[in-house]
């Protein structure tokens, strides 16, 4: 069964307009298709028609775009440090998922170095592509 989730950020951690205005916390929604509509055992007594879309799109950055947009992200997040929500996320270590087995140096670098999901840049990102008129 096709299957898609609703993300919802806290004000520090990428969310905007609902999360200022209603304090919203970090929580996810999984969402089952069956036909044209959506139910969640996350939200139950909720069904509507759903249109799925990916969300979030792009293909991997060349190493010198990567290291563009990591001294471009952090000369922005040095500029707006009090910024909330923040202006743009650095490289996280903690926490990093590549979902490959692949040898401990390259984990450590791409931990180190790799970009997250927020904010879109010009290899696509966190898009709506519903909106963009491919659907």
């Amino acid at each position: 069964m096709p299957w898609g989730y609703t993300g919802i950020f806290e004000l520090e951690n990428g969310g905007g307009l609902f999360a200022r205005e209603f304090n919203s916390k970090a929580c996810k929604a999984i969402w089952d298709f069956n036909g044209i509509y959506a139910t969640s055992r996350h939200i139950p007594g909720v069904r509507f028609a759903g249109v799925s879309h990916p969300g979030l799109i792009g293909t991997a950055p060349s190493a010198e775009l990567l290291a563009t947009w990591n001294k471009r992200e952090g000369e922005l997040i040095a500029a707006h440090a009090d910024a909330v929500p923040p202006v743009a996320f650095p490289p996280e270590p903690k926490g990093t998922y590549v979902g490959q087995d692949l040898h401990k140096d390259v984990l450590e670098k791409i931990a180190k170095e790799g970009a997250r999901t927020i904010p879109g840049r010009e290899h696509g990102g966190n898009c709506d592509v519903s909106s963009d008129g491919l659907s």
